[in-house]
Formats: structure tokens, C-alpha cells, sequence
């Protein structure tokens, strides 16, 4: 992919950098199992899964201990740094919007929550540069969560969320070769009034 496409890449919110140990406190004991149960489901035994946006290793931790193997990618060096020391797993330092993911070979991909902080017209883009990771002949399975609403908003930590409807994010999996094969809206269990919709998608193999 010509990563020239990918000009302007999103800036990390400071947030990540400066208080990665209150983000692990406040998300890393959160249980995944109902939202990641479908995806691990749908893998064949021992796949290897790529979680990008992999925060302090939560979901490594959890795929690993379901005997997956897993490799996470994450772009706060604190957060990875955590990852590496929580799971046990091999944590890569990047970019998500300009990394070549082309090098990398993965049976699945994990992305809980990771495009939160992208904007809505970059998303197509992204995700076909991260699917790169994907072998082009085989079917492969990606998970993909994001926050339900409109337009978007910034917190009093100054991230700026984008939120979707579920019918404008299925015309991006569209667009990218992606076909929904199980769908799950539910409320944010940090309790604040939030939903998220979860997507496992299958990528076809090239003919």
C-alpha cells in the first residue's frame, strides 16, 4: 500500500504518554470475555493474533492464557513497556496509521477499542494498511470495536473520541473486504453511559 495515502497521521493524546499507569489501572482488570469470547471462537487453535492498540497487555494476557499466540503493537512506549511486563509477549513500538504492516504475518487481528481517537474519513485507510498483515490467500478473522453515537467529542483528559452508526462503519468493512459474521452493541462497563459496538469480520481470501 502506498503509505502516502496516510498523510497526517493522528498525534497520540498526551494522555497515553503521561498517565499509562492510571489507564492500566482503570482498564487492564476489566474482564474481556464477553466481548472477546466470539472473536476467540471463531480462530482455529494456536492462531496468531495481532493486537493493535494493545494498551497495558490485557487482552495479550487473555488470548494467551486461551493458547492463542499473540503479538501486540502499541504507540505509547509506557503502555508498551506494561504490555510486555503483563502478558509476557513480544510488544511493538509504532504508528498505526504509517507502520508497514506488509512485514508482519498474523492469522488474525485484534483492534478492542483502538480507532477510537481516529477520524471518521481516515478509517478506511488505516484499516487497509493494517489488513496488510493478513495473509492475501487464506480467510482471516478481525475483531473491531468502537463507541456508538455521532459526530464526536473531547474529554476532560483532551482526547477527542469519533463515534459511529453501526450502519456508516459496516459501509467501511465494505469497502476494505470485511463481512460481519457476529455483532454486539454494549454498555460501557466503566459505567459511563456509553456504548460500544463490536465487530467480528471475516477477510475473504484473494482469489
Amino acid at each position: 500500500m502506498n503509505l502516502s495515502l496516510l498523510k497526517q497521521p493522528m498525534t497520540l493524546p498526551d494522555y497515553y504518554t503521561t498517565h499509562c499507569r492510571e489507564y492500566h489501572e482503570k482498564t487492564f482488570h476489566i474482564d474481556p470475555s464477553p466481548f472477546l469470547m466470539p472473536f476467540a471462537e471463531s480462530l482455529q487453535p494456536g492462531a496468531h493474533v495481532f493486537d493493535i492498540g494493545c494498551g497495558s497487555g490485557r487482552d495479550l494476557l487473555w488470548l494467551t492464557k486461551k493458547g492463542f499466540q499473540a503479538t501486540g503493537f502499541e504507540s505509547s512506549a509506557g503502555l508498551a513497556a506494561l504490555a510486555r511486563q503483563n502478558s509476557g509477549c513480544k510488544v511493538i513500538k509504532g504508528n498505526f496509521e504509517t507502520y508497514d504492516f506488509s512485514i508482519l504475518q498474523a492469522d488474525a487481528l485484534l483492534l478492542s477499542g483502538a480507532m477510537v481517537h481516529l477520524a471518521h474519513h481516515r478509517l478506511e485507510p488505516v484499516l487497509k494498511n493494517i489488513l496488510q498483515a493478513l495473509p492475501a490467500r487464506t480467510e482471516a478473522i478481525v475483531y473491531l470495536s468502537i463507541k456508538e453515537g455521532q459526530g464526536s467529542f473531547t474529554d476532560q483528559q483532551n482526547r477527542t473520541f469519533y463515534l459511529w452508526q453501526d450502519k456508516d462503519i459496516r459501509g467501511v468493512f465494505q469497502k476494505t473486504g470485511l463481512e460481519v459474521i457476529h455483532f454486539l452493541r454494549t454498555p460501557s462497563v466503566l459505567g459511563t453511559g456509553e456504548a460500544w459496538l463490536g465487530y467480528v469480520l471475516k477477510k475473504g481470501a484473494l482469489k
